[in-house]
């Protein structure tokens, strides 16, 4: 199963194109099966999206945040930066509030 959504007005009415960023699905598996999730509009070749499995990596050489597609079978990234915070309905972390205060801070 596969869904994300994201309310336009929450965060004192931010929207996705205040903040120059859109969340997409980039994959699925339904009834169907494991599918990529992607758009490649004809008349504007620079709105494609990414497709598969992703992770978020920082580059060993620029050290700028790179997304890369996962292999098959590879559910993390070794170098990925990600954390996972809450899966199949349980919470992962006991982060305090000061301690998420502290990690907002970081630019």
């Amino acid at each position: 199963m596969g869904c994300f959504g994201s309310g336009g007005a929450l965060l004192q009415k931010h929207d996705r194109d205040s903040q120059k960023v859109a969340y997409k699905e980039s994959f699925t598996i339904n009834d169907f099966g494991a599918m990529d999730v992607y758009k490649d509009p004809v008349t504007d070749r620079r709105k494609a999206s990414k497709k598969g499995r992703l992770d978020l990596i920082i580059d060993e050489d620029t050290g700028d945040y790179r997304t890369v597609r996962l292999a098959d079978g590879v559910d993390v990234h070794p170098q990925s930066v990600m954390q996972t915070y809450y899966k199949d309905g349980i919470i992962l972390t006991d982060d305090t509030f000061e301690a998420i205060r502290e990690r907002a801070k970081i630019s």
